[in-house]
C-alpha cells in the first residue's frame, strides 16, 4: 500500500512540476518530450503531456506498472514502433477545427505517424498517436 500511495504521489508532483511547464509549450516540443519518454517506458515523464482525459487513465497504469493489464498495449504495435523510430517533428504541424493539433514522426508508405493534440484553454495535451492518409494529412492547414 505504501508503494502504490508513494507512486501515486510522485506521480502528481511530477505532473504538478510538468504541468507548469506544459502551459506555454507548443505541440512541437511536447512531441520531442513525448518521443524520448516514450522510447525510455517512463509513464511518469509521459503524463504531464498528456491530455485530462489520457492522464487519468495512465495515472492508473502508472499506479500498477507492468502489472496493469494495459500497460503493455501501450508500448506493442505500430504506434509504438512508430514512436520507436521517430526522432522529432519531421514536417509541418497540422491543424483540425475544434482545437486538434498533429505533429507527424514518421511516415511509411500512404500513412503519415502523427503524435495527435487537443486542446483545453491554451493547454495542448497529447491524444494518441494516428495513421493519417499522407494526402489527407497534407492537405490540413499548417496554422489553427
Amino acid at each position: 500500500m505504501r508503494f502504490v500511495l508513494g507512486a501515486v504521489l510522485a506521480l502528481g508532483l511530477a505532473g504538478m512540476v510538468q504541468a507548469q511547464d506544459t502551459r506555454s509549450a507548443t505541440p512541437e516540443t511536447m512531441t520531442l518530450a513525448f518521443i524520448e519518454a516514450y522510447k525510455a517506458r517512463d509513464l511518469a515523464a509521459i503524463l504531464p503531456l498528456m491530455n485530462d482525459n489520457n492522464r487519468a487513465y495512465l495515472t492508473k497504469v502508472a499506479a500498477r506498472g507492468e502489472d496493469h493489464p494495459t500497460y503493455r498495449d501501450i508500448f506493442t504495435g505500430w504506434r509504438a514502433e512508430a514512436v520507436d523510430a521517430a526522432t522529432g517533428p519531421t514536417g509541418d504541424t497540422r491543424y483540425r477545427p475544434g482545437g486538434e493539433a498533429m505533429v507527424p514522426i514518421g511516415a511509411a508508405g500512404d500513412e503519415v505517424f502523427v503524435v495527435a493534440f487537443t486542446r483545453a484553454g491554451d493547454v495542448w495535451g497529447i491524444e494518441d498517436v494516428l495513421g493519417p492518409d499522407a494526402q489527407d494529412f497534407e492537405a490540413l492547414p499548417t496554422r489553427p
